[in-house]
């Protein structure tokens, strides 16, 4: 948590949720070797995509919870809900999807460390290069 003196009292300024999806869309895309992982398009722009929706904070952020994919496969994933589970079929599977949700339920209302959360995406952004 980042601090900064007013008014001469130290006050903690929360870590805002930007810059680690930034971070985390970075590391998505990089693994990937940015390159759609559904159509393999490597000239468009890339997307990171969360397989469990972005609103469940204990989710949000993890790699695994994320995948590389071109702007029109991006669109698909959102508009046409057969594309949306061949590709999660093909990419991640039925159970590994079934235990993100099941974290991602079981943490609703549980705060989460994003100074923890920073340094570890920072760690992976590092041995990334």
């Amino acid at each position: 948590i980042k601090r900064r003196k007013s008014q001469g009292v130290i006050k903690r300024r929360p870590i805002k949720d930007k810059p680690l999806d930034t971070m985390w869309s970075s590391i998505v895309r990089a693994l990937a070797g940015h390159k759609c992982v559904e159509c393999g398009d490597t000239h468009s722009q890339m997307h990171a995509h969360h397989w469990v929706g972005r609103r469940y904070k204990t989710t949000r952020w993890l790699i695994e919870n994320g995948v590389c994919l071109c702007h029109n496969c991006h669109q698909d994933m959102d508009d046409l809900p057969k594309f949306r589970k061949d590709v999660e079929r093909k990419h991640i599977g039925s159970e590994r999807l079934e235990q993100l949700e099941l974290i991602a339920i079981r943490g609703v209302g549980i705060k989460v460390d994003k100074a923890k959360i920073k340094d570890e995406l920072k760690r992976k952004m590092e041995a990334l290069g």
